[in-house]
């Protein structure tokens, strides 16, 4: 429980945001020879799926340990499907 000081070393927030992001162009641009298209969306979603585990195991606990007495807890959390470009795709 080491309080903050002005000075070298010394960091102090106000606030700090995490943004995690899967990028579905990265899993389209993937490429598993002549299979079927139903095995290419299985497979897509097999690689998409410990990218999201991973971000839930890291930053889903109460809180972030950063050092002893020194925790990040979250204040709130969000957690949407964005789809940007889908417009212009639909088109």
């Amino acid at each position: 429980m080491i309080p903050p000081t002005a000075g070298m070393g010394a960091v102090t927030v106000q606030a700090i945001e995490c943004r995690a992001t899967l990028a579905m162009a990265g899993l389209r641009a993937l490429r598993f020879g002549d299979a079927l298209q139903e095995y290419v969306r299985a497979a897509r979603a097999l690689v998409a799926a410990p990218a999201l585990l991973g971000d839930r195991l890291a930053f889903a606990a109460p809180a972030v340990r950063l050092r002893s007495g020194c925790d990040l807890l979250p204040v709130s959390e969000r957690i949407e499907w964005v789809g940007r470009g889908r417009e212009s795709m639909a088109r």
